[in-house]
């Protein structure tokens, strides 16, 4: 319920080409919220990506670093090209659910993620 509410103020506030990511945190203890509600909530929120960590284990906590690093770098590149960043459908995370990895995906398929403005 408190993640729906700041989505809504994101929405309210940030710019119509904003992008999020949905950090699930303290996967070490007794979860609140399934895996699965938390892609849920993410693609319903059209977030970049989803992932689930442990700052207490660090669990992780460096992909998750190294997927919001990549995700704003493709961001940039888009839009340095006067393009909005269009992020993959699939989505899976630090411990499977993450949406595609810059580094992994042929420079073409990169650049079909930006769309002309």
């Amino acid at each position: 319920a408190r993640t729906s509410r700041w989505f809504a103020e994101i929405k309210r506030h940030a710019p119509p080409a904003h992008r999020s990511i949905l950090v699930a945190n303290k996967i070490d203890l007794d979860p609140i919220t399934s895996r699965e509600e938390g892609i849920n909530l993410a693609q319903e929120n059209n977030a970049v990506a989803f992932y689930e960590t442990s700052a207490c284990t660090g669990r992780g906590v460096d992909i998750a670093f190294m997927g919001l690093t990549e995700a704003v770098v493709q961001m940039v590149t888009c839009w340095a090209s006067g393009a909005y960043y269009i992020p993959p459908e699939a989505a899976v995370n630090a411990l499977g659910i993450e949406r595609g990895s810059r580094s992994k995906q042929p420079r073409q398929q990169q650049q079909q993620r930006c769309v002309a403005m």
